[in-house]
């Protein structure tokens, strides 16, 4: 009995979570009286016709919104990768008062719900002028995800040996040198944060 209610619970769950997944792929394939009728059933006989309106309108905007979220997404994840692992990198070899009330700075970043920042920072894209602008989601989801990446990268780069550092330095590179071509190639099996 207990070990049909350890796995009863999960596979229910996991069923009320797909369902909404479910529906959207099922109901592609029907025409819209069938989803109007009977949304739950499988597609009998199956059509494309859903398809292919929403790939031949005049406005494109399945091409359209798939091009934004791939720019949008990239432009994020580069900057991401650009700004975060070096803020790692100073919190990670410099242990002083002042890194350590960055990364609690982080942290607290971490620990704000969404829900929480969604009004102050809509208020401060308006006041930019960056609201529903690309520059202004870019901003927004860089500005979100930074201090998960910090904390993740400060805790893989910690686990470098700071032996590379000297090494670096005895040999004349300076701190921006040694990071970016000794340790940011290490940081590949870290997982981008985004």
């Amino acid at each position: 009995m207990r070990r049909l209610s350890t796995t009863a619970l999960p596979t229910l769950l996991a069923l009320l979570y797909a369902l909404p997944l479910y529906l959207a792929l099922v109901n592609v394939f029907k025409p819209t009286a069938a989803i109007e009728a009977t949304p739950l059933s499988l597609p009998f006989p199956p059509t494309l016709d859903n398809l292919q309106q929403v790939l031949s309108r005049s406005d494109r905007l399945v091409f359209v919104a798939l091009g934004n979220s791939l720019l949008i997404t990239g432009l994020s994840l580069a900057l991401l990768l650009l700004v975060a692992p070096m803020a790692a990198y100073y919190i990670a070899r410099n242990d002083n008062a002042l890194t350590r009330g960055l990364l609690v700075f982080m942290l607290f970043g971490l620990m704000v719900p969404p829900q929480v920042i969604l009004i102050p920072i809509t208020r401060v894209l308006r006041a930019l002028g960056l609201m529903f602008t690309m520059p202004g989601l870019v901003l927004f989801n860089l500005g979100y995800y930074v201090p998960f990446a910090v904390f993740l990268y400060s805790g893989f780069i910690r686990t470098l040996p700071v032996e590379l550092d000297e090494a670096a330095a005895l040999d004349g590179a300076g701190p921006l040198r040694t990071f970016w071509t000794i340790l940011f190639p290490l940081l590949r099996p870290a997982p981008p944060a985004l």
